[in-house]
């Protein structure tokens, strides 16, 4: 596991080098529709190749091209959740625990806190490639949906691409602190869903 981390690693700032504006683009897209890419790595390196070019042109630059890809991502997996993921979920959510009732609770949720999810979701790692599905599923506004992709897709991306410009070659040594991150995000989702699990159970009795 740990040898194909290092091979998407390097294979990630290969692409980033060598394509520049369109290997933001296209990598960022991936990661927002559904693919497992790391903006951990494409955007810190890509402010890390500002730094090497001594170029804050290319800092926005790349923070643009992240977010344009983020957009595009997310629409995909937007319009994959419209289409197919409800009648998907319905049919085939019981064999993950997914029944109606938890569908409807969860379209209920999302109805009420769905604008906060869109937006702070774009912040949060792991859960910034998922969020764009449900986003599509419970039929988000597709304008509203759009708005609050890029609102939250932009801090992000600048973020990322400064801490990569300022730290120049020590740019790496991000991954670790959002390795340790990914788990908390993680665990505190997995928290949410029992809670709210146990709070449907509470209801329905």
């Amino acid at each position: 596991m740990h040898s194909l981390v290092e091979l998407l690693h390097k294979f990630l700032v290969y692409f980033i080098s060598r394509y520049w504006t369109l290997g933001i683009i296209i990598t960022m897209a991936l990661e927002s529709a559904l693919v497992p890419i790391p903006s951990e790595i494409v955007m810190p390196y890509s402010g890390y190749v500002a730094y090497l070019n001594s170029s804050l042109s290319m800092v926005l630059e790349a923070s643009f091209a992240g977010t344009l890809g983020n957009l595009l991502g997310s629409l995909l997996a937007y319009y994959l959740g419209y289409g197919v993921g409800k009648p998907l979920l319905l049919k085939y959510g019981k064999y993950f625990l997914v029944t109606r009732d938890k569908l409807e609770y969860a379209e209920k949720l999302f109805s009420k806190y769905g604008d906060y999810a869109v937006f702070f979701g774009r912040l949060m790692p792991a859960v910034r490639t998922i969020i764009s599905f449900p986003a599509g599923v419970f039929k988000m506004k597709l304008g509203k949906f759009i708005l609050l992709t890029v609102a939250g897709s932009i801090p992000w991306n600048t973020t990322l691409v400064l801490l990569g410009y300022w730290l120049g070659p020590s740019w790496t040594i991000l991954e670790e602190y959002f390795h340790v991150l990914d788990i908390i995000v993680v665990i505190g989702a997995l928290i949410v869903l029992v809670y709210l699990l146990c709070r449907l159970k509470s209801e329905r009795s």
